[in-house]
């Protein structure tokens, strides 16, 4: 019931999140579908059928077969010789303060000691360290079978950096891979802290630190942990339909674990549809490139894990290299908010 009801609302955008996050909390399946039934916009003598109805199979079906009358209404239509557009499944991270976890965002890298610590290319200064990911505990995303489809290694770690400088340009200054980093290690060492000539978070370009920098040179840290999702719209997604789409595919799971405050959360995610803000996202998509990791502005984190104003970091990665494990070849962009 709950699946269908959220289908319906992707299509009739006039049901909000807080109707969907309303029937969500009524336990009683008859009293589900006259909440639902309330809430459907078509005619009078529609609803009133399904609450008129004697039974609570009744209301049920005649409020799913009203449901799918409005979906399909609303579906747009294929123009003849189009290709369908199917959901791109995304690996989303729930942030869970207080836990410990490989997977993380901030902190001190669990990077072995047989890597150098990533540089900035012209500048020479370190790079900051911005999340990894434990390869080992990912779930299955519904492509896994699918040939063709991108595939993460299924352990290791992946480990991400950037020079959090203050104009966030990572195109310039040597370019984005001069700027941004992923490094692919098959075991996790000891934590690891930063060089001692790491600039400050927020520094210019440069200089080591300036009047309006903190003069800190680590985030905070918080545990991540994954879940599986259809995908976030393509055009600066809203969290509401993030959550939606996450109930769809684990209804009874997220019902039971997802605060009233689920609209909050930030959109850390790996694969799937990047933030499209800009349009920076959009012409990597267009091109074929692959969302490797996506970490969203996230001042629960830390008031300075900020991405431009209010934005994202967004990693990417071809095709090819990803099917090769040569992630030194991943580059980051920021789509501004």
């Amino acid at each position: 019931m709950i699946a269908k009801f959220i289908e319906y609302v992707n299509a009739e955008r006039s049901v909000t999140s807080e109707r969907v996050d309303a029937v969500r909390r009524i336990g009683d399946l008859g009293g589900m579908a006259d909440a639902i039934a309330s809430h459907i916009t078509g005619e009078i003598a529609d609803r009133q059928a399904v609450l008129e109805a004697t039974s609570v199979v009744g209301r049920v079906q005649k409020l799913l077969l009203l449901m799918d009358k409005r979906i399909s209404s609303r579906r747009p239509r294929q123009r003849a010789g189009a290709k369908s557009s199917k959901p791109t499944p995304a690996i989303w991270f729930r942030r869970r303060p207080g836990k410990t976890s490989l997977s993380k965002l901030g902190g001190l890298p669990t990077l072995p000691t047989d890597f150098e610590w990533p540089m900035q290319h012209r500048s020479g200064t370190p790079l900051h360290f911005l999340a990894q990911i434990d390869l080992s505990h990912l779930p299955s995303t519904p492509l896994k079978d699918v040939r063709g489809a991108p595939r993460l290694p299924k352990s290791g770690l992946l480990l991400f950096f950037a020079d959090m400088v203050e104009e966030m340009l990572w195109d310039e200054n040597g370019g984005a891979l001069a700027n941004t980093r992923v490094i692919f290690a098959d075991h996790p060492g000891a934590q690891r802290s930063p060089p001692e000539d790491m600039p400050s978070i927020g520094h210019p370009f440069g200089a080591m630190t300036s009047k309006y920098t903190s003069g800190r040179t680590v985030f905070d840290q918080a545990a991540l942990e994954p879940n599986v999702i259809g995908t976030f719209s393509a055009q600066a997604p809203r969290i509401p339909d993030a959550v939606a789409t996450a109930a769809v595919n684990d209804a009874d799971r997220w019902n039971r674990r997802m605060p009233e405050n689920a609209r909050d959360w930030p959109l850390h995610h790996m694969l799937g549809i990047g933030k499209d803000i800009q349009g920076t996202a959009g012409q990597a998509h267009s091109e074929g490139l692959i969302l490797l990791l996506q970490i969203d502005t996230d001042m629960a984190v830390d008031k300075e894990f900020m991405f431009c104003d209010m934005g994202a970091a967004q990693f990417w990665i071809k095709p090819a290299d990803l099917a090769a494990g040569r992630f030194n070849n991943a580059w980051a962009t920021t789509e501004g908010g």
